[in-house]
């Protein structure tokens, strides 16, 4: 997972929980009007605590993954919810590990995507198979466990 950015804090990016927002970096669109412009050219290797120029761009420094999930662990009781945005998340390619491990600490989760990966959203909102473990064990036995995250239609 590339992390371009965290605010530690929201009241408003997911209604009704107290969350984090992660910001990932790279999108495949080229909007004039966003609001998260230096997150849409994925950048490898910054060291820098601020954002940075590169070329006419400004760019934040990536935020190792391992970090992000010690401060999660800090925050237990503390957060409700994890708001993962972008750039465009659905281009990351360990994004259902990483919200199977969000989740793992407890946390809501609520992907913001601009939609354009349908085939993501529906490996993400369909219900995954279980490992079957054991001999005797037939396919029929097998249980399929939950999405890795439910679709929840909007109230506007």
């Amino acid at each position: 997972m590339i992390i371009g950015g965290l605010q530690k804090f929201s009241l408003l990016d997911y209604p009704g929980k107290i969350s984090a927002i992660v910001f990932t970096q790279g999108c495949n669109f080229r909007c004039q009007f966003c609001y998260n412009p230096m997150l849409v050219w994925p950048v490898e290797g910054s060291k820098l605590k601020y954002a940075q120029e590169i070329g006419r761009q400004k760019v934040h420094p990536i935020i190792n993954q391992d970090d992000f999930f010690v401060f999660l662990e800090s925050r237990a009781g503390k957060l409700d919810a994890v708001v993962i945005t972008g750039g465009e998340p659905c281009l990351q390619k360990d994004l259902a590990e990483f919200i199977k491990r969000i989740r793992g600490f407890g946390y809501f989760v609520k992907l913001d995507t601009n939609g354009s990966y349908p085939e993501v959203l529906a490996k993400l909102t369909s219900p995954q198979p279980s490992p079957c473990k054991g001999e005797g064990k037939t396919i029929n036995s097998c249980q399929k466990s939950s999405p890795v995250l439910k679709i929840i239609k909007s109230k506007q």
